[in-house]
């Protein structure tokens, strides 16, 4: 049913458990034990708590894996239905890796994941394709929701029991809840949207995520891949757009938004361009100190051909810098638009870009100096006669919103 990805050998098993459990995306704590029980927190000034830290120093340290205590909008999740008592003719395996077995530092694995693992290791032995398997892997992933393996047997068993895949769709959204960048959930989902063949709550699915974490790179991915795949365009300017005026800076919105102008399969006309120079100047205006709308701007104009088709820009940023002569992003794209002009415009783009190396922008100075020693090579007739670079500590200044 996998397309995409190949059988996992068995001994990937004891991989995902001894590595992926470390990095799991859970609310459950990790923390540090030994053969004495720690304190928590020791009181330097408090005898008897020295005395303890002073005898846990002479263990060694062992991971506490705790066992997961998922919440989900303020509440416990409900406990999941799957017992040993439908496991009565399987005896669990045990970790068979030496590697794991001896590791440097152990990791205290509880007794419900051991448990849990256990029959795991054994369905996966025999590549046992049931209902009570199924089952077993909805476990598997609530204890460890990065275990790919498991969603790799989770996604075989789908096929051979002929499951509702609707109903796999809720139960990702419940693992998604309190995993929303977990890459094995994401690559799960689109899978099982493509056997379906059904996108049509996808974008539902994204934007629920997208409000708890509107930079969420795997919730954007899945909706580009859903864009793109289904040729669903219509409404994505303005859904951008709102989250925009929401947050200015979310830079994975606009991201979004020059994905949806260069792929939706439109061409990309000088209106469309004037379009977007002008959504871009809107959000210039709201905080010209905003880094993201004059990338935008940048980028938009190349897809147009060059600065010299919109005189606009060239205003614009002149007008721009004269109110806010500390603002380095419009300093910036006033040196592309003037180097682009060619030899009449050249003394004044060497002239901000010194501007910008020594006062505006010290913090990249470099960057400016490079700049400067590129236009001279490039135009070597057009050196200007300069003083030295300034001596500045290279140190970040903050500058407020312009």
């Amino acid at each position: 049913m996998d397309s995409g990805a190949a059988a996992v050998p068995e001994e990937a098993t004891t991989v995902a458990e001894s590595t992926t459990q470390k990095n799991v995306e859970s609310p459950s704590p990790m923390t540090t034990s030994s053969t004495e029980e720690v304190p928590a927190k020791a009181d330097p000034e408090t005898p008897e708590t020295a005395a303890t830290a002073s005898t846990i120093t002479s263990t060694p340290a062992t991971v506490v894996i705790s066992g997961p205590t998922p919440v989900v909008g303020g509440a416990k999740k409900k406990k999941r239905d799957w017992t040993s008592d439908d496991w009565p003719d399987v005896t669990p395996l045990p970790i068979s890796d030496p590697n794991v077995l001896s590791p440097v530092c152990p990791i205290a694995y509880n007794a419900r994941f051991k448990e849990v693992m256990g029959y795991f290791r054994a369905a996966l032995a025999v590549d046992e394709r049931s209902p009570r398997a199924l089952t077993l892997t909805a476990e598997v992933i609530d204890l460890n929701a990065a275990n790919y393996t498991a969603w790799y047997y989770r996604r075989k068993l789908l096929e051979s029991l002929g499951t509702d895949l609707h109903t796999e769709l809720a139960f990702i959204s419940k693992i998604a809840d309190g995993n929303p960048k977990n890459y094995q959930l994401w690559y799960h989902r689109q899978t099982i949207v493509e056997k379906l063949n059904d996108p049509s709550g996808e974008f539902k699915f994204v934007e629920k995520l997208l409000v708890e974490d509107g930079k969420n790179y795997h919730a954007w991915a899945h909706r580009q891949w859903v864009c793109e795949k289904y040729n669903m365009w219509n409404g994505e300017l303005e859904y951008i757009d709102v989250l925009l005026k929401f947050d200015p800076r979310n830079n994975s919105a606009w991201n979004h938004r020059y994905f949806v102008v260069t792929k939706n399969g439109q061409p990309i006309t000088p209106q469309v361009i004037e379009r977007e120079i002008d959504f871009a100047i809107r959000h210039i205006n709201r905080a010209p100190n905003n880094q993201s709308p004059w990338n935008y701007l940048k980028g938009v104009v190349r897809l147009g051909g060059g600065y010299q088709h919109f005189p606009k820009i060239k205003e614009y940023c002149q007008s721009m810098s004269q109110k806010f002569p500390a603002c380095a992003h419009c300093l910036s794209i006033l040196v592309d638009v003037l180097q682009e002009e060619g030899t009449s415009s050249l003394p004044l783009a060497h002239e901000t870009l010194v501007k910008l190396r020594d006062s505006v922008d010290t913090a990249h100075s470099r960057y400016w100096e490079y700049r400067i020693q590129q236009q001279k090579l490039q135009h070597p007739s057009e050196v200007t006669t300069e003083l030295p670079p300034s001596t500045v500590t290279e140190t970040t200044t903050t500058k407020g919103d312009l």
